[in-house]
């Protein structure tokens, strides 16, 4: 090792080490540490340095962050089918517009706080359409995802009164997927 290489070693040998200096710029380090690192600070250009070139880097950081408020948590439900009786469930009474009461060719779903109607139109063998209406608590707006193997196959959005309609709908299993800003609500293999 030549006298260069032993010189470089000794270089800043008396500077706190980086993680101390951030520590010192967050306000991090006990009282006592936090004097002995100022007073360095005080006649170290290199550390003073350092510390600015950190302080720079966390207001960069602040002002391109993502803020938390931006970010809204939207609910995923797994929507359950309630059975055909209905006993009991408090969506019976709301159900009785839609082209009669329970039975089988009416499905309801029940996710949290809403229910799903879903009826199979038959126009004749070869023309399906599903007939759709959301229950329950307001939302900005429903968009409806009728997907098949994670491939989208339809989209609409529900209208003012809550209902929808996908239509040319082939023989297969499907995923039914309502999205708004507050939920989403996923009923899953839906067989056609």
């Amino acid at each position: 090792m030549n006298l260069e290489e032993r010189l470089s070693q000794l270089y800043r040998i008396e500077c706190p080490p980086s993680q101390t200096l951030g520590e010192y710029h967050l306000g991090m380090l006990p009282p006592e540490e936090a004097a002995g690192v100022g007073q360095h600070l005080a006649h170290c250009p290199h550390c003073r340095g350092e510390v600015e070139t950190l302080a720079e880097f966390l207001a960069a950081e602040e002002t391109t962050a993502v803020k938390p408020t931006w970010l809204k948590r939207v609910r995923t439900i797994l929507a359950e089918l309630v059975p055909p009786t209905g006993i009991g469930f408090p969506a019976e009474p709301a159900l009785s517009g839609v082209r009669g009461a329970l039975d089988d060719e009416t499905q309801l779903y029940q996710a949290e706080e809403w229910q799903v109607a879903l009826e199979l139109q038959v126009d004749d063998p070869v023309q399906k359409s599903l007939l759709g209406i959301v229950f329950g608590p307001p939302v900005t707006a429903w968009q409806v995802q009728w997907q098949q193997a994670d491939k989208r196959v339809w989209q609409t959005a529900v209208d003012e009164t809550g209902a929808f309609e996908i239509p040319n709908i082939q023989p297969g299993a499907y995923d039914l997927i309502l999205r708004s800003d507050e939920a989403e609500i996923n009923i899953l293999s839906l067989v056609v």
